[in-house]
């Protein structure tokens, strides 16, 4: 059995920069079924979903993979951009 770990994604270092409409993750890139995660910047679902760590004073902010799985494939966001 081969386990993998699959790291959280670094946000940023203040949550005020999350910037942009929308936040995409792309995953397995290079395989051949990248798995693609897209959430509104402004939901504050994705928000809460977000932890802080402070780590020598420092504080940064990681998404989990387990807290974007409902995101993927969610391309209903972007629509055609005619909103």
């Amino acid at each position: 059995m081969n386990l993998i770990f699959i790291n959280p994604l670094s946000v940023l270092s203040k949550l005020d920069n999350l910037c942009g409409g929308y936040l995409i993750i792309c995953k397995k890139v290079f395989e051949k079924k990248p798995e693609i995660f897209v959430v509104a910047t402004s939901d504050l679902k994705i928000k809460n979903l977000i932890q802080e760590q402070i780590k020598n004073n420092t504080k940064s902010y990681w998404l989990e993979p387990k807290n974007y799985g409902q995101f993927r494939n969610n391309w209903e966001l972007i629509r055609d951009g005619d909103d």
